[in-house]
């Protein structure tokens, strides 16, 4: 799942019963932290210190989501994903089908029951949500459209050695791809 609740507790920054209704993410922990500790934030972080989210000047109303297979298939069932979610909706892609897109309307429809891609008075929405998840994708530097066909050989290393181990990838990874389809 990619909802997690998050509970904090520190009433020296955070004001008892202070509930924060924006977006908040894994990555925003570390700068945080380094906030409350009186250090610099560093520049690639993609965090926001909750800090600063506790606040109404600072808000996240999207983030970007990706699950990308393992060579060894650890989920032999899951696909690659790509998603954009906001608090109101959902829009996911399966970049290796070319062919499977889910969009959801989170308020009307929270166990996403139903997909609304397909449905013209949703038009907007989608070309919004496809045009806010290529964006993200730009922003980070996203340029892998799945891990396909991996190859790591069995390499036999014992403590202290260095070893160069060969790989090979069967799809081009050198350009940002914007669409799927």
């Amino acid at each position: 799942s990619i909802r997690v609740p998050l509970f904090i507790r520190y009433p020296a920054m955070f004001s008892p019963g202070l509930i924060v209704d924006d977006i908040v993410l894994n990555v925003d922990i570390m700068p945080t932290i380094l906030e409350i500790a009186g250090i610099a934030p560093i520049s690639q972080n993609q965090g926001l210190s909750l800090l600063d989210l506790a606040t109404p000047e600072v808000n996240r109303n999207s983030f970007y989501y990706e699950f990308y297979q393992r060579a060894n298939n650890t989920f032999p069932f899951a696909f690659d994903i790509l998603s954009v979610r906001s608090l109101e909706k959902k829009y996911i892609v399966y970049p290796k089908t070319n062919e499977i897109e889910e969009l959801y309307d989170l308020e009307l429809d929270p166990i996403e029951a139903v997909n609304l891609f397909f449905d013209p008075s949703y038009d907007a929405v989608r070309d919004t949500m496809r045009s806010k998840l290529d964006s993200l994708r730009f922003t980070l530097g996203d340029t892998l459209m799945g891990i396909a066909n991996l190859y790591i050989p069995d390499v036999e290393v014992y403590s202290g050695d260095t070893i160069d181990i060969p790989f090979e990838v069967d799809f081009p990874i050198d350009s940002l791809i914007n669409r799927f389809s």
